[in-house]
């Protein structure tokens, strides 16, 4: 099966699920999933929203994390890509 169509599946059973989340459940690279959430989310196929992460016990590094879904509005412009 292509990957957009188990990420597409798999976002219908779990919305909002982050790239690393994806990537473990696919048992695929993240690399490969990365790639392909971003070209679904310019198609217009899925959002991407940023989730804060908890402040307290966070690690080091980035303390956003972003989630995907579904699109469900068919005229919204991925967000990297304001019109």
């Amino acid at each position: 099966m292509a990957m957009p169509k188990q990420i597409v599946e798999l976002l219908q059973q779990n919305p909002d699920m982050s790239s690393n989340a994806i990537a473990e459940t696919l048992n695929a690279k993240i690399s490969s999933v990365k790639v392909t959430l971003h070209k679904m989310v310019k198609q217009g196929r899925l959002a991407r929203q940023k989730v804060a992460r908890p402040v307290r016990g966070a690690k080091a590094g980035p303390q956003n994390v972003y989630a995907y879904k579904i699109n469900t509005e068919p005229n919204v412009v991925a967000e990297s890509n304001p019109q």
